[in-house]
């Protein structure tokens, strides 16, 4: 099995290998693969840092309980939080009116 890095780097000698295989459309199929990839590391490095906000309102937070405030503007913020960070912690999906779905 090919890896995708390897796919990336050679793709007209990975084209070629499965044209000489006789796979039918290799050229379209290797450029949809790698389309598809891109998409998915530009999806990946938006939800790591989307998390990595998560994180660092997280940890200001606790802080701000430690120091005894309860309610403030980063508990607002991190009730903005796109619900692929709460579905990525929790295992549960969070519908688009806030509320958890079991």
């Amino acid at each position: 099995m090919l890896q995708i890095t390897y796919i990336r780097e050679n793709k007209d000698t990975v084209i070629a290998g499965l044209q000489k295989k006789r796979f039918a459309k290799a050229a379209e199929s290797v450029e949809q693969l790698i389309v598809l990839d891109r998409k998915r590391r530009e999806t990946q490095a938006q939800l790591d840092a989307t998390l990595a906000q998560s994180n660092t309102l997280a940890k200001e937070i606790g802080a701000l309980m430690k120091a005894g405030k309860k309610r403030g503007s980063r508990t607002e913020q991190s009730r903005n939080l796109p619900p692929e960070v709460y579905l990525q912690r929790t295992g549960r999906y969070v519908g688009k009116c806030g509320k958890r779905a079991e």
